[in-house]
């Protein structure tokens, strides 16, 4: 349940819940742009100036006209994390999005992520093998082994 409400019941789209996988995130024909937009709702799609932000911020601007297998995996997962973002969902599930980032580019991104959730008051659950990740980016954490 979220605030008190049930929403497994409520299809996925109406669901309070953002998903970002570690690849396969993003539409092969559409542009990133594209990509971004479709997950939008619809008010916000022509919102160029919180799109163009967004890809600044992590980033990826220069990349809103080219297509996925264009451009790196890590170029790929922020795209994919722009579009979370924006979407606005109360709750963000994050699994191994930042796999494919270098160090220092991962700590940006977590930075940004921080700062926008905080903003928010966004609940993120964050999946990694990364010891670092949850230790840079979380204030709570599990850790589970098998």
């Amino acid at each position: 349940s979220w605030n008190g409400s049930d929403f497994l019941a409520s299809p996925p789209w109406e669901r309070p819940v953002t998903t970002v996988f570690q690849s396969d995130n993003l539409f092969s024909h559409l542009t990133c742009l594209e990509n971004v937009r479709i997950g939008l709702p619809s008010s916000q799609r022509d919102d160029h100036a919180a799109i163009d932000a967004a890809f600044v911020r992590l980033g990826i601007d220069g990349l809103q006209n080219r297509l996925p297998d264009a451009i790196s995996g890590g170029q790929q997962q922020r795209v994919a994390l722009a579009r979370a973002l924006l979407r606005d969902k109360p709750v963000l599930l994050l699994d191994e999005s930042f796999s494919a980032l270098d160090w220092p580019t991962r700590q940006g991104c977590f930075d940004s992520l921080r700062e926008i959730t905080e903003a928010r008051r966004m609940a993120v659950l964050f999946v990694s093998h990364d010891e670092r990740d949850a230790a840079h980016l979380g204030c709570k954490s599990l850790q589970l082994t098998a």
